[in-house]
């Protein structure tokens, strides 16, 4: 199965391309929360405004229904997608 990056906080888990052909997946990032194709178009948030506030609020697991892979680390995982933009 292949596995998608979320483009917002870098889960590499996610089930479905975030869009396909212009249009949002409607997929909710289990890790940050945030939702192709209503976060952004129905909203009108950037992926950079809610990376900002995700990290703001302490970068917590978002999800209910999944629980958080064992050793998460959502900092590193910023990294790793080369979305860190942050001084820390």
């Amino acid at each position: 199965m292949v596995k998608y990056q979320c483009p917002v906080c870098g889960f590499p888990e996610l089930r479905e391309a975030p869009y396909s052909d212009g249009y949002g997946s409607f997929e909710i990032c289990q890790c940050c929360g945030f939702q192709f194709g209503v976060s952004d178009n129905d909203c009108n948030v950037t992926f950079d405004e809610w990376k900002r506030v995700w990290v703001a609020r302490g970068m917590p697991w978002e999800s209910s229904d999944y629980l958080k892979p064992a050793g998460w680390n959502p900092k590193e995982q910023l990294k790793i997608a080369g979305l860190w933009d942050f001084e820390t």
